[in-house]
């Protein structure tokens, strides 16, 4: 990212959708916001508050196929776990370097998705009996009563 200033953060408009997608990922400094936003936005204003919306997800989920290999779903979680929110938007926009422990972490604390159903059909069970027993009831049956 090219060098940012004060003013020009300020000068981008900052749909809330925006803000409240990089307050989910635990975001609450209002200048790491207008950074994030100006990181997502890169600059350029979106009169329409879902064409920013779409622009900052495609960003943040392009992050976290490159760290990760996983989407923004599964990324958020990790990443409010490993609590990088709390290190400054540096995170997202390159500023800061994550360290081996750090991207260790959080790959870790990527959830593992649950496997697939497979169908099957369970095989009829048999129903064994004691051939002795069955062979007495028979016997009882036919014997007639006193």
């Amino acid at each position: 990212m090219d060098s940012v200033t004060a003013s020009d953060l300020r000068a981008v408009h900052r749909p809330e959708a925006v803000d409240a997608l990089f307050r989910s990922l635990g975001f609450t400094e209002e200048d790491d916001l207008a950074t994030l936003a100006a990181w997502a936005l890169e600059g350029a204003a979106f009169r329409d508050n879902e064409a920013a919306l779409a622009r900052a997800r495609h960003r943040v989920d392009a992050w976290f196929q490159r760290t990760l290999a996983v989407g923004l779903v599964r990324g958020r979680v990790a990443f409010l776990q490993c609590g990088l929110a709390g290190l400054g938007a540096g995170v997202l926009t390159g500023e800061v370097a994550l360290s081996a422990s750090t991207l260790e972490a959080l790959k870790a604390a990527v959830p593992v998705g649950t496997p697939e159903e497979i169908r099957c059909v369970m095989p009829e069970q048999q129903l064994t009996l004691n051939p002795l027993a069955a062979l007495f009831r028979r016997i009882w049956q036919t014997t007639p009563a006193p």
